[in-house]
């Protein structure tokens, strides 16, 4: 395979929702559509896979309409429920590194019945030495 034939490869996958398994069942189909105009153009350009088979946005929807609807219902619910897992893990980080951030500048010494708050001293300075 050459860089152009990757290249639409690449850009069929972006077109193609659906999941990972499914995925390859229709990138498999596609290699087998392939075949025969491999024979007759062994590294063929871009501009004529684009001519063959059309574009990739067009192909994709070719290839996206043996996938069923469920399916298709399944990968867009995994896609929402991924995007706010990743949100609230960038909170979550968020808050830590706010967290961390008051812990080092404060320390809390509590005393019997009342709280003393200390600064964080990084050096110790010595007398004498």
């Amino acid at each position: 395979m050459n860089s152009d034939m990757l290249r639409y490869k690449r850009a069929l996958c972006r077109h193609l929702h659906c999941t990972l398994r499914t995925r390859k069942k229709l990138l498999s189909e596609f290699e087998h559509a392939l075949g025969p105009f491999l024979e007759e153009t062994p590294s063929p350009a871009f501009s004529q896979l684009e001519a063959a088979f059309g574009s990739p946005a067009a192909m994709g929807a070719v290839l996206m309409e043996s996938v069923s609807e469920k399916e298709r219902h399944v990968y867009d619910l995994f896609k929402k429920i991924m995007k706010i897992l990743a949100r609230i893990f960038v909170l979550l980080l968020l808050l830590f590194a706010i967290y961390s951030y008051y812990i080092k500048e404060y320390t809390i010494i509590e005393f019997h019945d009342s709280v003393v708050e200390i600064p964080n001293v990084t050096t110790i300075e010595q007398d004498g030495e």
